[in-house]
């Protein structure tokens, strides 16, 4: 592998215990990784590695690893379990696993390890909020173990995608796994549009980020506007000349920074995309196809889709329009209803609780007080599960959204973690208020750069 030598040491080391544990066994391996497109990508990625050291694997995909889970796994007789994307969280409950575990994660944890063995980015300086996520990591790692798995960075970065690791442009790993790929003739970078329809009137009506306030899912009003820019209403992009073209985007981003989105994301109209030439699609539509089935409990299928099951992409492209529109109607919702204000967040109930990270990320992009992290609480049977978004500004002032959760949700009987800017927690039910008073004074605390918790550095 050429880029070693660019690696900690500190973390090569503990890729190549990995590697050693791993190639050394001959029985079935555990793997256990994320629902979401981060966390499906890296399960792929190590799916992929395994079946071509012809190792043999038992893989679950999972929402959380809530206790009833981990005491299941416990009296499972693998001996090596694989956590992706997961697992810096439960270093306590992992420790009393009696065979060998291994973790691959990337959220901010509190001490690192050797049994289990924790392999993450954030204890030798890497950023695992921008820099290298989780299923780059799995990549990592998977050329650790066989340099030639160099194809399956196009999964890597459709995972990096998933995690939003790409929106300020990539740094850190992810830049150099991009750069090798490319030089490999694996992908391609293109600067387009962000939008995923080539019709106008399509990409105006279905398409949620951006998400245009009082148009995005509104035929009628998106007609209007589309008139009103005295063009054809199914005329498609690659038929705007320069000056359509340019007229139409500017109308976009006025409309956008009129409902007073930071300009740095109304800018972002216009992006970067990664075409993979095996796959003959893009990167991102690879990972929003992926995150769908997750959201849409088809994880399976997701699975299958990273290891190249032709009709898996069939199946998701339908549970990628299903997710569309079932995103689409809570966040018309959402436009309509506002969410509650505390003095240093905002937040809302949400009875989806696979549906309310997305609500909450481009609610605080598009809809919400761009000043103030957005929480989304989802009450079920005996518990309430939240998922919390800022934005890279407010992390620059501060903002610590794992720390605040992780704390928070600790004081309520719960438990919480993530990263600085997108986080998330299980707390009992009927702690919801306790929880958000709590979470708010210490959001207001970070904000005012008065953050005084104890362990303030990783």
């Amino acid at each position: 592998m050429k880029n070693v030598n660019d690696i900690p040491k500190g973390l090569v080391k503990k890729l190549k215990i990995a590697r050693e544990i791993v190639l050394n066994e001959k029985d079935t391996i555990r793997l256990i990784s994320h629902y979401d497109a981060d966390g499906i990508c890296a399960a792929g990625i190590l799916c992929h590695t395994l079946l071509r050291q012809g190792l043999k694997f038992h893989v679950t995909l999972t929402r959380s690893l809530k206790d009833e889970f981990v005491d299941i796994l416990k009296k499972e007789d693998y001996p090596v379990t694989i956590f992706c994307d997961m697992g810096s969280g439960h270093l306590d409950a992992l420790k009393e696993f009696k065979n060998k575990v291994i973790i691959l994660d990337h959220h901010t944890a509190q001490s690192n390890s050797d049994e289990p063995l924790l392999i993450n980015p954030h204890f030798y300086g890497m950023d695992g909020t921008y820099d290298i996520c989780g299923s780059s990591l799995a990549f990592m790692f998977a050329c650790v173990i066989n340099e030639k798995n160099w194809d399956l960075s196009a999964l890597a970065l459709a995972g990096i995608i998933g995690d939003k690791q790409h929106l300020d442009g990539l740094s850190g790993y992810n830049a150099h796994l991009f750069e090798m790929a490319k030089d490999k003739g694996i992908v391609d970078e293109r600067k387009m549009l962000k939008f995923s329809s080539n019709l106008v009137k399509n990409a105006l009506l279905e398409d949620l980020d951006p998400f245009i306030k009082g148009m995005t899912g509104r035929e009628d009003r998106i007609l209007e506007f589309i008139r009103n820019m005295k063009l054809d209403s199914d005329i498609k992009f690659e038929d705007l000349d320069e000056e359509q073209m340019r007229l139409l985007l500017s109308a976009i981003i006025i409309r956008l920074l009129a409902q007073k989105v930071r300009p740095e994301i109304a800018e972002g109209v216009i992006t970067k995309k990664y075409w993979i030439w095996k796959m003959n699609l893009y990167a991102s539509d690879l990972s929003n196809f992926i995150n769908s089935c997750g959201r849409m409990d088809n994880m399976g299928t997701g699975l299958a889709l990273c290891l190249g099951e032709e009709m898996a992409l069939k199946k998701a492209i339908k549970l990628r329009a299903t997710y569309k529109d079932e995103l689409r109607f809570g966040l018309l919702k959402l436009e309509e209803e506002g969410a509650h204000d505390m003095q240093n967040i905002q937040f809302f109930y949400n009875d989806n609780s696979s549906l309310a990270g997305a609500y909450a990320g481009l609610g605080m992009m598009y809809l919400f007080n761009s000043e103030k992290p957005t929480f989304a609480l989802s009450v079920e049977e005996e518990k309430t599960k939240v998922s919390c978004r800022g934005t890279k500004y407010l992390v620059s002032k501060g903002l610590d959204l794992a720390r605040a959760c992780r704390d928070s949700a600790n004081e309520v009987g719960g438990r919480g973690g993530g990263h600085p800017v997108a986080s998330g927690a299980t707390i009992p039910k009927g702690k919801e208020e306790a929880f958000l008073k709590h979470v708010d004074e210490i959001v207001g605390k970070q904000l005012q750069g008065a953050d005084d918790t104890p362990g303030n550095s990783v």
